[in-house]
């Protein structure tokens, strides 16, 4: 049997830290394809005790990125726009 995971909207507001919790295990039985956002810049999106005039580029959350290149160099991830 074949299947996927597909995790939708990965953007600035996602905790790396959630992500390494969520998916503990399962990395290693089969890759995590992310859509990511690459910016949120929408009010009504935006969490409360953030700005909500400011744009936030998912680039600009490090620990994120890093996490992410990281499973995609070990073959455990993608990214998907």
């Amino acid at each position: 049997m074949k299947f996927a995971i597909r995790d939708d909207d990965i953007s600035y507001f996602t905790d790396p830290e959630y992500l390494k919790k969520v998916y503990k295990g399962i990395w290693e039985i089969v890759p995590i394809s992310f859509a990511v956002i690459p910016f949120i810049k929408d009010e009504r999106i935006v969490p409360k005790g953030y700005d909500k005039s400011k744009e936030y580029p998912v680039g600009d959350n490090k620990p994120l990125v890093r996490l992410i290149k990281k499973k995609i160099k070990e073959g455990k991830s993608s990214v998907m726009l």
